[in-house]
């Protein structure tokens, strides 16, 4: 099978990557431009350098795999039998990439991975039956993949997503369009309330990440995830749940806002809740 990723971000390589860890799979990882792709799949493979000097994959199976991933722009994707739109969490940006691949691979089956955008109004902007198909970071480790549908989605849409996920060693589940899906409607407003009481000084950024992994077995605290993800990642998804969903239990943290601001964002800018 042949799998276009368009986009080239962290989420992006990382499906490429999951892809191409699998054989029987030749992915083409799709840029705006062909530079992009080029610097994408160069983060792949450094990235395999660092496991292969970890002794955790050899060179000889790093090499296979990097024969399978090819970079190009849009256009590489013109002949693939999947193509997973993953481009920035921006309903605009979405429908642009999303109209473009469509438009271009007319026998492709198009999946979207956005994590917090309605697939309804996503499915109405493009005139096509997308299915969701939600990876989780890091792609090539997490084994989640949220499935999620609408009404304009037909039982085979659904059930053949669910068999591609488990072909690269996913494991689906079938969620209902909803704000949030299932993963980030939890995990945010979590989040979100951890910078509520780390902000009104119930404790230190510290003892509330210890307190929910020794207290919930969580392997990390949700202000350390929080960095982990990207604070502006973080604010932009309790953005899109609130304005789905007009409820106040979902208004982002005044210090969310005010760290994007000052573009403490997390591990990314060096400076989030912790400092790197």
């Amino acid at each position: 099978m042949h799998v276009g990723i368009i986009g080239t971000g962290t989420m992006g390589k990382g499906i490429a990557q999951v892809f191409a860890e699998k054989k029987g799979f030749e992915v083409f990882l799709c840029g705006r431009t062909t530079e992009s792709a080029e610097k994408a799949l160069q983060r792949i493979k450094t990235g395999f350098n660092t496991r292969v000097a970890k002794g955790k994959i050899t060179a000889d199976e790093v090499l296979k795999i990097m024969e399978r991933i090819h970079d190009g722009d849009w256009t590489a994707a013109r002949d693939c039998d999947l193509i997973i739109e993953s481009v920035p969490e921006d309903f605009d940006i979405k429908v642009d990439a999303l109209k473009s691949v469509i438009r271009l691979a007319e026998h492709a089956k198009v999946v979207t991975n956005t994590s917090s955008l309605s697939l309804l109004k996503l499915q109405q902007a493009v005139d096509y039956p997308l299915v969701g198909m939600h990876f989780f970071n890091p792609a090539p480790v997490m084994k989640l993949v949220e499935v999620v549908h609408t009404e304009k989605n037909s039982a085979e849409d659904i059930e053949q997503i669910k068999d591609i996920a488990e072909q690269v060693s996913k494991t689906p589940i079938v969620v209902k369009d909803n704000p949030g899906i299932i993963v980030n409607r939890l995990l945010i407003t979590m989040i979100n309330e951890a910078v509520i009481q780390y902000e009104a000084g119930v404790a230190s950024a510290q003892d509330i990440d210890t307190a929910m992994k020794l207290g919930a077995n969580y392997p990390m605290g949700p202000l350390e995830l929080a960095d982990y993800i990207g604070i502006d990642v973080v604010l932009a998804i309790m953005k899109s749940i609130q304005e789905q969903t007009g409820s106040n239990k979902y208004k982002p943290a005044d210090m969310l806002i005010n760290m994007v601001e000052a573009g403490r964002l997390g591990r990314k800018s060096g400076e989030g809740f912790y400092k790197y």
